[in-house]
């Protein structure tokens, strides 16, 4: 006989979150899952009355963050499992957007558990502490203008001009992306942020933006094929300049591409530290060889270098990769 629950009821909790994407219709609802059995462990099998709410605490007490939403009559079966969805909005008197309401945190769900006459409502305690999971409804808004300088694609929050290593070539540049092979940028709408981000930046080379040249082959992406890339010396943080032994060449003009200003973008040459394998071979002896403290002496100095063995360039071992840029 199956007895209804006075006490706080016994819930296992199996959240899942529905399909959060970050594309331009991100879904505003939980699908929120659970067991459900009374004081004894006796599953809920019959439908049942339940509200949702979400508060800034464990309980009891604390502010109300959302909710009710009520749900009149949840399904269970037979192991007492049951599905709902929540969201977008609580209740159509206060409306509140459950996006909103996991803005911050701590945030927690509360669920109100009705007899099978729809009566006696029990909340469960402790709350259901909502973890990173359901914080992905914020997605829309992770990233602004205000957060990072060129984060104008907020829908992923990429800043326009990042540059990400990628397992692909050319002929497949995945969507919002192009490759770093030194192609012109096209004259289109959806590379506009692109174009005039380059064109922001000062002492830009002229492979990448080339103020003589008329549109459209004035920007290109930079030409990564075949190089490796070096953080600047400098990123014009407060920070400053390297000064161990990372540093770059501080003997070379300032803004020299192996200077320790050296601008964005700039190429360097391959070059090897400055080194020798000099070899020295010398001869002495007396005119007669008896000794060597009589005669006339004579000596032979050769010098002379090793010979060349090794490749066309110096490298470290390395993987063929793809570089992409955010447009």
């Amino acid at each position: 006989m199956f007895r209804t629950v006075l006490g706080p009821l016994v819930f296992l909790l199996l959240l899942s979150i529905g399909a959060f994407g970050q594309s331009a219709s991100v879904p505003q609802t939980i699908n929120y899952q659970g067991r459900l059995t009374d004081a004894n462990g006796i599953e809920v099998k019959e439908p049942r009355k339940l509200e949702f709410r979400i508060y800034d605490t464990s309980g009891p007490g604390g502010n109300l963050k959302w909710g009710p939403q009520t749900f009149n009559a949840v399904e269970f079966s037979q192991t007492g499992e049951f599905n709902v969805i929540l969201g977008p909005t609580d209740n159509p008197t206060d409306n509140r957007s459950l996006v909103d309401a996991v803005s911050d945190s701590p945030r927690y769900i509360s669920i109100t558990v009705y007899n099978a006459s729809g009566a006696s409502p029990s909340e469960i305690l402790p709350r259901q502490a909502l973890l990173s999971a359901p914080y992905a409804l914020q997605s829309e808004n992770a990233f602004n203008a205000d957060n990072a300088k060129h984060a104008d694609d907020a829908s992923n929050g990429v800043p326009v001009g990042t540059i990400l290593s990628y397992f692909g070539k050319a002929a497949n540049p995945p969507e919002g992306w192009l490759f770093c092979d030194g192609q012109a940028i096209p004259v289109d709408d959806k590379y506009t942020k692109l174009r005039n981000y380059l064109k922001s930046l000062p002492n830009l080379p002229l492979e990448i933006v080339d103020t003589n040249v008329v549109p459209p082959n004035d920007c290109k992406t930079p030409d990564l094929r075949g190089v490796f890339l070096r953080g600047l010396n400098n990123f014009g943080t407060q920070v400053g300049a390297r000064t161990d032994s990372y540093r770059d060449n501080q003997n070379a003009p300032l803004s020299s591409v192996d200077g320790p200003e050296r601008p964005l973008g700039s190429m360097q040459s391959d070059d090897f530290e400055s080194h020798n394998h000099a070899v020295r071979e010398g001869t002495t002896a007396s005119s007669d060889g008896s000794n060597f403290d009589s005669g006339p002496d004579f000596s032979r100095d050769v010098e002379n270098g090793t010979r060349n063995k090794g490749g066309a360039e110096t490298r470290p071992k390395n993987m063929a990769i793809s570089f992409i840029i955010k447009y």
